[in-house]
């Protein structure tokens, strides 16, 4: 339906917006202090890779247990029946 389809785009967005600012956040605690880079060129390079890859990794982490717990969740909500108009009917 339309409305499924909508949240499922507005649920989306959310979850990238979510990623991308928890990886910049923790991209930006990490980033080593600007008067490095005029110090040791090479070290400062380093540890801008360090900090990017320690954003990418807790976005990765956050993405798993949104995962997780949308299994379980789905795990969990399939286990009664459900009476559709069809079915109600054909028991009259």
């Amino acid at each position: 339906t339309a409305a499924n389809n909508t949240m499922r785009q507005i649920a989306s967005s959310l979850g990238t917006a979510i990623l991308a600012s928890m990886m910049q956040s923790v991209t930006d605690n990490n980033k080593p202090s600007s008067a490095l880079k005029g110090q040791d060129p090479l070290e400062w390079a380093q540890k801008m890779i360090d900090a990017t890859l320690k954003g990418f990794h807790a976005s990765f982490l956050l993405a798993a247990s949104f995962a997780i717990v949308a299994v379980i969740i789905a795990f969990t909500l399939h286990s009664g029946k459900v009476n559709t108009p069809s079915k109600m009917e054909a028991s009259k």
